[in-house]
């Protein structure tokens, strides 16, 4: 499954923070890219429907790009 599918699926079952981090984990895991996970998570956002999805899909993108010094990236 795509990253983009599984981000949306999980989604839509009100999956917390850390399933969702899990998932970017595991794309990472499996040889998927920062750049490929920052595009998906960002279009994501773009039709996020609800101020939760967005919150979560902006934790999610600083997860990938390390935005926060407080929150450690999934990516050295």
């Amino acid at each position: 499954m795509e990253l983009k599918d599984e981000i949306l699926l999980a989604l839509s079952k009100s999956a917390s923070l850390p399933e969702l981090k899990s998932i970017l984990v595991c794309f990472k895991d499996n040889g998927g890219t920062r750049d490929d996970a920052h595009l998906n998570l960002y279009e994501l956002l773009q039709d996020a429907s609800t101020e939760i999805e967005d919150k979560k899909l902006r934790e999610l993108i600083d997860f990938t790009i390390g935005y926060s010094g407080k929150i450690p990236t999934i990516w050295d």
